[in-house]
């Protein structure tokens, strides 16, 4: 009796609709009186477990926008260009000023959704789509928090292969190539947005990464990387 009671509430977790898990979560840990998920730290590993488990369990959840939580900022999605590619980022915050995250990647399967950890990128702030070899490559870019003003800015390039989500060194330098690149801000002129320390233009054409110097300070100067049919090839610096 014991194994059927187990199996069937098993069963009934596995069965409850996307729309009703939203509400149920949003009904346990949603605070109102908090304004941001920084307010609500107690809660954040748990909300991200739970989404985490249901994502990975529920082939739909693919095709859903889990609009009740994006909009309680709970949870944030991302797609890239053709929708082949779905991100999902949760604050896991347990309390201070440096901000963690993690972040699931979800895509098409042969045999339908694949969903898998993603543990090289921050909080991601846009997915990017690019043709290098004849291939989808996917240019994330994401922020990582270490405190109230320090930030660091990355950009990931990745491919698809054999169903899996995997680096792809597309960037090339003048001694190596690199499938990521980092822009470490320390407290300075920190509030503004992650498009001004990587800069990728309209075109895909050129990826400027902002020059720091050694003391620091940010500049006006930006590292280029300009497209070819085989990577982006460090050219010089720009304005």
């Amino acid at each position: 009796m014991f194994f059927c009671a187990q199996g069937m509430i098993l069963t009934q977790l596995h069965a409850e609709s996307l729309k009703d898990f939203e509400t149920t979560l949003i009904q346990k840990y949603y605070q109102d009186s908090c304004t941001s998920r920084n307010e609500c730290d107690q809660y954040n590993e748990n909300i991200s477990n739970a989404i985490e488990t249901k994502i990975k369990k529920d082939p739909a959840s693919f095709t859903y926008s889990f609009p009740k939580l994006t909009e309680k900022n709970m949870l944030k999605i991302h797609y890239s260009p053709d929708h082949k590619i779905k991100s999902y980022t949760m604050d896991i915050s347990a309390g201070g000023t440096m901000r963690d995250s993690t972040n699931l990647i979800q895509l098409k399967g042969k045999k339908g959704p694949i969903t898998q950890d993603l543990t090289t990128v921050g909080f991601i702030d846009k997915i990017e789509q690019v043709k290098i070899k004849n291939r989808d490559v996917y240019l994330i870019t994401s922020v990582f928090i270490g405190s109230t003003c320090s930030r660091s800015y990355r950009i990931n390039s990745f491919v698809v292969n054999s169903d899996k989500f995997s680096p792809e060194s597309i960037f090339e330098t003048k001694t190596k190539n690199l499938d990521s690149i980092d822009v470490a801000n320390d407290c300075q002129d920190w509030e503004r947005p992650l498009e001004d320390f990587i800069r990728i233009s309209k075109d895909l054409k050129n990826i400027d990464i902002m020059l720091i110097n050694n003391a620091g300070k940010l500049t006006n100067n930006y590292l280029r990387y300009q497209k070819t049919a085989n990577s982006y090839r460090y050219i010089g610096q720009t304005k």
